[in-house]
C-alpha cells in the first residue's frame, strides 16, 4: 500500500550495545532515541522503544529512496557515542517489513515481520536490507520467543521515544 506515492514500512531496530553496563547502556538508549528524533523529524514517520535496546519505527517513505534511506538511517545509528571519555562503537540490525508486501495485516504482524527480518540479517541468514515476508510475519518463534497471538494490553504497547517503561522486565 502507498500513501501519496509513498511506501509505508515498519522498521524494527535493535543496538546490540547494553553490554557495557547500565550507565553506558542508558547513554545508548538515550542517544539512539535522539538519533530517531531527528530522522523522523523531516519524515511521515514516528519512533518508539519497545524495551530494552529494540526499537521501532514507523514511516512512509518516498518510494523511490525507501531502502536508501533506511540504510542511511542504520549507518546515522551504527556512529560511535561518546560517555564519560569512552568511544562506545555501535551495531545496529534492522529488519523491514513493508505495509504493501503484507496487504491487510495489523501492525503487529507487520512489526513482528519486521523483527523476524532483523533477526535474519543479524544472524547472517539474509542479507541487509532484508525485506519480510509473509511466512516472515507468521513465524512460530522469533530469536527464540514463541508467538503471542493475544491483543495487546496498553502496558505492553509500544510508547513513543523517551517515555518511561514502568514495570518493563522483558530480556532477550
Amino acid at each position: 500500500m502507498s500513501v501519496g506515492g509513498g511506501v509505508q514500512a515498519l522498521l524494527a531496530l535493535q543496538t546490540g550495545r547494553l553490554t557495557y553496563g547500565h550507565a553506558p547502556g542508558d547513554t545508548v538508549i538515550r542517544a539512539t532515541g535522539r538519533r530517531l528524533t531527528t530522522w523522523t523529524a523531516g519524515r511521515q514517520a514516528v519512533a518508539c522503544r519497545l524495551g530494552g535496546d529494540e526499537f521501532a519505527v514507523a514511516a512512509v517513505l518516498p518510494a523511490g529512496s525507501a531502502l536508501t534511506d533506511i540504510a542511511a538511517l542504520r549507518k546515522q545509528l551504527q556512529q560511535p557515542i561518546h560517555h564519560r571519555g569512552i568511544t562506545l562503537q555501535m551495531t545496529v540490525s534492522v529488519g523491514i517489513a513493508c505495509a504493501a508486501d503484507l496487504p491487510g495485516e495489523t501492525a503487529d504482524t507487520i512489526l513482528r515481520g519486521a523483527d523476524v527480518s532483523m533477526y535474519k540479517v543479524k544472524a547472517g541468514e539474509q542479507a541487509f536490507p532484508y525485506l519480510a515476508t509473509r511466512a516472515d510475519a507468521y513465524a512460530d518463534a522469533v530469536n527464540g520467543r514463541c508467538q503471542d497471538r493475544s491483543p495487546r494490553t496498553p502496558r505492553g504497547a509500544p510508547r513513543p521515544v523517551g517515555a518511561s517503561y514502568p514495570g518493563r522486565a522483558t530480556h532477550r
